[in-house]
């Protein structure tokens, strides 16, 4: 009797995770189907890790592939309004993958949203604790998108004191005290961080920081010397051109939709 309770158990139990499975596939299937035909609906990592059953990373895979469809789809109109919702999920989804962390920091800035950069951020110090970018690339959200320098320099003293930081790290927090050095520091930091990156996507983005900070630090450049020479402030940056202080206007590397313009001697990105 009591073999017989046994095998009846089993019996029972292989029914239930029968059951279960063949209910998981099907919202996995409702998933994917609505993921196909929604291209902007962006599944909630909550309700989805209910009834993965075992297909956590299939999921996620699947999100991460539209979050990337998503950005490439949008790079010419730079139009990223459900960017947020979409890196949020993944990184519930699957916490320890990097790149998520990364995208948020590079691009969420970039559409004034430095808030939920951090946010996101936020995230990846809790969950991955050993690397070192998270609290690095969280002092430049603070210091040249929210200029809070303290923060900035917070973040850089953190990320300074583990292992395989790049080694402007500590250089940042000092010098953050000063503002004017914005670009140009912003342009040491992308520099010793293209210098040391391995991977070629992330270089890839990463130079395109450094164009646009090059670009910045040579219009700040050309107006200094124009004020040098002239005693007064250029009216616009056609006005430097004219006078062959720099050849001609840049485009932006990362959003060229947008112009560089000069408003009271200070250069801006709109």
């Amino acid at each position: 009797m009591k073999k017989f309770n046994t095998i009846l158990l089993i019996i029972l139990l292989c029914v239930g995770v029968i059951f279960s499975q063949k209910y998981s596939f099907e919202n996995q299937k409702e998933v994917f189907q609505t993921l196909e035909d929604n291209p902007l609906f962006v599944p909630n990592a909550e309700k989805i890790q209910k009834f993965t059953f075992g297909f956590d990373n299939l999921i996620t895979n699947l999100i991460w592939l539209k979050t990337v469809q998503y950005i490439g789809g949008n790079a010419r109109s730079g139009n990223y309004e459900l960017l947020y919702e979409y890196l949020d999920s993944v990184t519930d989804l699957d916490p320890e993958f990097y790149m998520p962390y990364f995208i948020a920091q590079l691009l969420l800035p970039e559409i004034q949203q430095a808030d939920k950069a951090i946010l996101i951020s936020e995230k990846g110090l809790k969950n991955l604790p050993e690397r070192w970018e998270v609290p690095y690339y969280m002092g430049y959200i603070y210091y040249y998108y929210l200029e809070d320098y303290e923060k900035g320099a917070e973040k850089y003293w953190q990320a300074s004191k583990m292992p395989g930081v790049l080694s402007s790290a500590t250089r940042m927090a000092i010098n953050l005290t000063s503002k004017n050095k914005k670009h140009l520091l912003a342009l040491e930091m992308w520099i010793n961080a293209y210098e040391e990156e391995k991977n070629p996507q992330i270089k890839e983005l990463i130079a395109k920081k450094i164009r646009r900070e090059e670009n910045f630090v040579e219009l700040e450049h050309a107006v200094q010397k124009y004020y040098e020479n002239y005693g007064l402030l250029p009216e616009n940056l056609n006005e430097l051109i004219r006078l062959g202080f720099i050849t001609e206007i840049p485009k932006d590397p990362i959003e060229s939709h947008k112009e560089y313009q000069l408003e009271e001697g200070l250069i801006f990105l709109r």
